[in-house]
Formats: structure tokens, sequence, C-alpha cells
């Protein structure tokens, strides 16, 4: 069954459950998938897949062989987020995308958020990291400008989160019971 926007909201909930979680590894297990060891209460997998066809996210409890070394966007992942604490997961409304708050220390010290956009739509599937300036320090999938100049998706670019539907509405809010 293909991933749409309420069965994401309901996902979105069972995610919540184990809130907060402390990011311990972080590992591209292919092209498209990325694993994120964490632990709150108990030990938790969490596999986000950006693939055109299989994109999802899901709690796991399998192993997954990890690649001896990993590519240059888990480097950037583990330096801005490994042992920082996901405080929040957030749904665009009721669209395919989801934002990952995740608070951590800096270089220096201080505490400074960082955003993990992962956006579920087909194939536009993306894991995009963005810094507390809505800045974007690197993408799974970069997009470059002559490639789609609505949304560009390459470090440094501004995010730009995915429009909306119009007339889309949320049957979760504003329902009557008779």
């Amino acid at each position: 069954m293909a991933l749409d926007g309420i069965i994401l909201y309901q996902l979105v909930k069972e995610l919540k459950k184990p809130l907060p979680l402390r990011i311990n590894k972080i590992y591209q297990i292919s092209n498209t998938e990325l694993l994120f060891q964490c632990r709150g209460k108990q030990k938790i997998s969490l596999l986000v897949s950006a693939h055109s066809q299989y994109n999802r996210i899901s709690i796991t409890e399998k192993s997954y062989p990890t690649p001896e070394s990993p590519s240059p966007f888990v480097m950037l992942l583990r330096k801005h987020l490994e042992n920082g604490m996901i405080i929040s997961i957030e749904q665009g409304g009721l669209d395919r995308w989801l934002d990952i708050t995740i608070m951590i220390r800096n270089e220096i010290g201080d505490r400074v958020e960082r955003h993990l956009y992962i956006e579920l739509m087909g194939k536009y599937a993306n894991v995009i990291l963005v810094d507390e300036h809505e800045k974007i320090l690197d993408a799974l999938k970069r997009i470059p400008p002559f490639q789609n100049n609505l949304r560009t998706i390459q470090p440094g670019a501004l995010f730009k989160k995915p429009k909306a539907q119009e007339g889309k509405q949320n049957p979760f809010e504003n329902c009557t019971l008779d």
C-alpha cells in the first residue's frame, strides 16, 4: 500500500510515543535508506527510506549490515546529529513530509536546533538536514536550480517546505459527529 498523508498521520502518533530519543549512531544501509539507532526508555532503530517507490519511515527491530566506510552525507549527519535529542516529530498538515527537530550542542557547547526534513513523496522522496536558520546543510538527493527552479535542494540554499495542496481538508480537524 502506498504511503499517504492519513497513514503517515497515524504513523507519526506512534513515532512520538518514545520521545525524547538520543541519537546514538547513524548508518546508510543502502543508497536510499538511513538507519538511526536511538535510545530513550529502550533501544529503538528508526529506518528512513527515500526510495522512489518504497519510501517509508518505521521503527524496526531487524538488524541490517552496515557499510565499513560511511558516505559523506552520513558523515555530515553524524557530525550534526549524533548525541542529539529528537524532541519532536511533526507532519506538515496531512502531506507526506515530516519535520524532526533535534536539539544538540555545537562545537562551543551552545544548544542549537537542527531539523531533519523527511519527504516521502514518491520520486521526490528525500532527507534534508537544515540548520536553525532554515539553511540547507545537505540532502540525500541534491536538486540543483537548473533541475527545479521552484525548489533548490543544495547545501547553502534556503529550505522551502513543500507546497500544500489547495483545498485539501484535514478529516481529523473540524469534524462533527451527529
